[in-house]
């Protein structure tokens, strides 16, 4: 049965391409794959027109199906950055793929492409997931593979029916990771084996200028060279980076309303009990400057202005911080009449990782109440159906139901949830008192698809 499951997964969510060449089976390693895969998409955001018809599809259909296109079609897109975050994110999901046999952009324990890439550190504006497998028996050159899973990806991407955005020709997309992994499956007793591809494509919300200020905010740390004590470095912390830029921001927002230049050198610095500073710093100039410029000159105005202060006001150079966010932001304005001025400011907030709070399971079964009776029978479990919670914040999560209609929810903190049924054409119910929650917590239903979470007592 659960054989079958996976072959119905396969045609539903993947195009698969199955070549039948007499011969061994003979895998001959991963590294080379994928770089001739990386390259292949590199060449075909390089030029989108040669690339779609070199696979034999039809340039003006793709336009007719992409209109926003048209401008790139012939000058090309950017070329990817290779990201270790997202390469790392790729090669662990595909081997998690191939070990419990689910092909699916969505994980078991309904992780999203973006939430699989924030465990590897990588927060992300926009961010997708390309999956391209191919099914054969017998023997096949890594070469064959390689071209039939970038021609699986394309063609799977760029179909008119398709209800998704496109990925590998997303013109938001700066950066890629990827992995090729193999393996075997059994569907209706026949052995096939496999190669899988997972395309993991982002832009980091953190620029590269943001980036490299953090780096040498720690490169003063450890080195000791602004005659200080070595520090370890600090950790980023996408928490602290989200207040830096929305002090940042503000800070912008309120000197553009005042229109006044006065501002320019002050420095702020707030501070609570040594747990969290908060410090920016304002660079106002009539000759524009590069992003790295304005970071490297505005970081080095605080790390001289740290040496200045106690402990608890240090932003950059606080012995007893562990993380750190550091944001830039920049506009054009005038000022004192027809005057025009460049604006940067850098916000940096840093304190101590906070102690991760308990979380909590949840458990349950999906089924369909097939004789009407309001309760669940054997045989009723409702197996690769979709759960999704979600709490009062609008944040969802997703989990996908086994063969027996279970599933689990990890990762839950105390609050309000409120369960769904993903596949709305189906009649199926919520098991109440089958649903728990782990570590003899308190689950309370408020209705047949509302919960609440509570700490222990």
């Amino acid at each position: 049965m659960k054989l079958f499951t996976l072959y119905k997964i396969l045609i539903i969510q993947l195009v698969i391409v199955i070549l039948s060449i007499s011969s061994g089976f003979c895998w001959q390693g991963k590294s080379g794959m994928e770089a001739a895969l990386l390259m292949k998409i590199h060449g075909a955001r390089l030029n989108p027109r040669k690339a779609l018809i070199g696979l034999g599809i039809n340039a003006g259909q793709f336009i007719r199906c992409y209109p926003d296109m048209k401008h790139y079609l012939n000058g090309g897109l950017a070329e990817l950055l290779q990201d270790d975050r997202l390469f790392s994110s790729a090669d662990k999901y595909a081997q998690e793929m191939v070990k419990e046999k689910h092909f699916s952009r969505i994980s078991l324990d309904g992780s999203t492409p973006e939430k699989r890439f924030q465990k590897f550190s990588y927060f992300s504006k926009f961010a997708d997931e390309s999956l391209g497998i191919l099914l054969f028996r017998n023997y096949l050159s890594k070469d064959a593979a390689v071209d039939a899973l970038y021609r699986n990806i394309i063609e799977n991407e760029v179909k008119c029916k398709n209800n998704r955005d496109l990925i590998v020709f997303n013109p938001h997309f700066k950066d890629i990771g990827l992995s090729i992994k193999s393996g075997s499956l059994d569907i209706k007793g026949v052995k096939l084996n496999f190669y899988l591809a997972v395309v993991d494509l982002g832009a980091d919300i953190v620029n590269q200028v943001e980036k490299k200020m953090v780096s040498d905010a720690n490169l003063a740390r450890i080195s000791g060279s602004l005659n200080i004590a070595k520090m370890s470095p600090l950790k980023f912390d996408m928490d602290f980076y989200n207040l830096a830029r929305k002090l940042a921001t503000k800070r912008l927002d309120n000197l553009i309303k005042s229109a006044d230049t006065a501002d320019k050198g002050k420095f702020e610095s707030k501070s609570s009990d040594m747990a969290l500073v908060r410090t920016s710093k304002i660079w106002i100039t009539k000759e524009k400057k590069t992003l790295g410029q304005a970071g490297q000159h505005l970081l080095s105005a605080i790390l001289n202005q740290d040496k200045n202060h106690v402990f608890s006001e240090r932003a950059a150079l606080n012995p007893y911080h562990t993380s750190t966010g550091i944001a830039l932001v920049t506009a054009d304005s005038v000022f004192n009449g027809n005057n025009s001025f460049h604006i940067y400011i850098m916000a940096m907030v840093s304190g101590r990782e906070q102690e991760p709070r308990q979380s909590f399971n949840l458990s349950g079964l999906l089924y369909i109440d097939k004789d009407k009776n309001g309760k669940y029978n054997s045989g009723e479990g409702y197996k690769t159906g979709f759960i999704i919670i979600k709490n009062d914040r609008g944040e969802k999560k997703t989990v996908i139901t086994d063969s027996y209609g279970g599933f689990s929810i990890n990762g839950l903190m105390p609050g309000r949830y409120f369960l769904q049924n993903g596949d709305v054409q189906n009649q199926i119910g919520f098991i109440q008192h089958k649903i728990i929650i782990t570590n003899h917590n308190l689950f309370e239903f408020l209705d047949c698809e509302g919960a609440l979470v509570k700490e222990n007592n």
